[in-house]
């Protein structure tokens, strides 16, 4: 600065401008480096995240059966469940016929001892 309190160079002016500038940019600069670091930083945090939820979804799909296996297996206890209806009708159906024919030979039984007993 020259000896005048008023007036500045021209040059002066202009580097002081600069540096002001300079400094200004720095500072952005910096906070830009800054929040880049705290941005960087929450991404890994949240990838961390994403990949631990990830494992954990791929654990627990081992424990689920696919749709074409489950439908299989489904078919075979259908298929089980009706040969077990299927013998169960036959075995009703035996013990209902014996049950009748012992009843109708005891009826018989009693009848022809009643009317040979008197």
């Amino acid at each position: 600065m020259t000896n005048e309190t008023d007036t500045v160079s021209l040059k002066e002016f202009i580097d002081h401008r600069f540096d002001s500038m300079q400094i200004q940019m720095n500072l952005r600069f910096e906070a830009l480096d800054k929040a880049l670091l705290l941005a960087a930083r929450t991404a890994d945090d949240k990838y961390d995240h994403l990949n631990k939820l990830k494992e954990e979804v791929a654990k627990d799909k081992e424990k689920f059966q696919t749709k074409e296996r489950c439908k299989y297996d489904h078919d075979i206890l259908l298929e089980w469940k009706q040969e077990v209806n299927t013998f169960m009708t036959k075995t009703n159906t035996r013990m209902v016929t014996w049950t009748s024919a012992i009843g109708v030979f005891y009826v018989i039984l009693t009848l022809i001892l009643r009317w040979y007993g008197k």
